[in-house]
């Protein structure tokens, strides 16, 4: 979640998901528990100079929207990103924005959903190598099928990762996070449920930072699940979002 690099001299409907039983599903958060812990070992280096810096630019995601019986793709969600440091404090945030098209098996419409993604993180640097991260997710989509869809995923989340940068300036960057107890609510026809559900992030790829003129450029790829439980039921409803992603910021 965010960024955390610094350079080497000083830096349709729920019907629509997989049905999946309880007991795999709890296989599955076990086996996620075990991918953040492993990318916490992912190495960093961190070379800001002095007790303040910090970066701004802009990130680019174009991810295909995976559920059972609706594929969703995107020319690409675009937005903002930030992220300010204090000796071993950063606090981040990436804004997407963009649109869906939403296809059916069967049908010969496509519907439209546009969707945000708003990430807020701070990590704490410890130990000169790892990044360990707080931080809220939440995902805002709607659509008009037959009638008005809004939807939203939001909720706290964990994480690790860590980026490193070789002369002359080979940037190398890994993160994941959890989120363990997420609201998932949906809005359609004038009625509105709310579900618990739990999700995780995967995020590495590579990139250069340009040190003296303070920019750097990320080319990577980003991976996101969610697992929804159905009210009263046991069954475990899936999507996923996965897409390659750029990122260009400027170093202060």
């Amino acid at each position: 979640m965010g960024f955390g690099t610094r350079s080497n001299g000083c830096g349709s409907s729920l019907q629509t998901m997989t049905v999946r039983g309880a007991r795999e599903g709890e296989m599955r958060h076990l086996f996620r528990i075990a991918v953040v812990m492993m990318f916490s070992l992912t190495f960093t280096h961190t070379g800001f100079c002095g007790d303040w810096g910090g970066m701004i630019g802009g990130t680019y995601w174009r991810p295909d929207w995976d559920r059972e019986r609706s594929d969703g793709s995107t020319d690409g969600l675009f937005g903002p990103s930030v992220s300010i440091r204090f000796k071993d404090l950063i606090l981040s945030a990436q804004y997407y924005t963009g649109e869906f098209d939403i296809d059916f098996p069967g049908s010969s419409r496509t519907y439209s959903a546009d969707r945000t993604d708003l990430d807020i993180a701070l990590s704490c640097r410890f130990l000169g190598f790892l990044n360990a991260t707080v931080g809220y997710k939440n995902i805002d989509f709607d659509w008009v099928a037959s009638y008005q869809i809004d939807a939203s995923i939001s909720g706290l989340a964990i994480g690790a990762g860590g980026s490193y940068t070789f002369a002359p300036g080979l940037l190398l960057y890994s993160s994941a996070s959890y989120m363990p107890a997420l609201d998932y609510r949906w809005d359609y026809g004038g009625v509105g449920e709310t579900f618990d559900a739990t999700g995780y992030t995967l995020d590495a790829g590579t990139g250069w930072v340009f040190s003296k003129i303070h920019l750097m450029t990320r080319i990577g790829y980003r991976y996101q699940s969610f697992d929804v439980e159905q009210n009263g039921s046991s069954d475990i409803l899936d999507e996923t979002n996965q897409g390659f992603k750029v990122d260009v910021a400027y170093l202060f």
